[in-house]
């Protein structure tokens, strides 16, 4: 390689990066199928695990502007703006995600945290005795079983 496309290269790289920092994820890559979204999501999600969350958080809005109904796209945003104390924004999302699909326990789980966060009490036990009744894995039985215990023992 001569020098010239060293710095193509390097300009693509930083055009890439001004984008997605930028949140313009979508016209940065542009893919012909909805599935060429999956590099963009683990991105997301790898700022996120992180500690990126404004990174994360600009990914994740880009992902549910191009596909709204994408629960995937929706949970990362709400967990992005769950960290961020956003609890009813997070709370919104996470509705969002219950109301295309039912049987979410993540969203059940994360949106009942919210809750206890804002002090709704009632609400955040009825979303953790919703998941006691959804067939989940074991572990998300427990954690909901951990929050009510939780709740129960401040209250008693």
């Amino acid at each position: 390689m001569d020098n010239k496309e060293i710095i193509n290269i390097k300009s693509l790289v930083e055009s890439i990066f001004k984008h997605i920092e930028n949140g313009n994820v979508i016209n940065a890559f542009a893919p012909e199928k909805p599935e060429d979204y999956s590099n963009v999501y683990s991105l997301a999600c790898d700022y996120y695990d992180k500690g990126l969350v404004e990174q994360a958080e600009k990914i994740f809005n880009s992902l549910c502007l191009y596909d709204f109904s994408n629960t995937d796209y929706l949970l990362g945003l709400a967990a992005v703006k769950q960290v961020q104390k956003q609890y009813r924004k997070a709370i919104n999302l996470y509705a969002m995600v219950i109301n295309l699909d039912g049987e979410n326990v993540s969203a059940y789980l994360y949106s009942g945290q919210c809750f206890l966060s804002e002090g709704d009490i009632k609400t955040a036990v009825n979303h953790f005795r919703h998941i006691l009744t959804l067939s989940c894995d074991p572990q998300d039985k427990q954690q909901a079983e951990y929050y009510l215990a939780l709740v129960e023992n401040k209250d008693g």
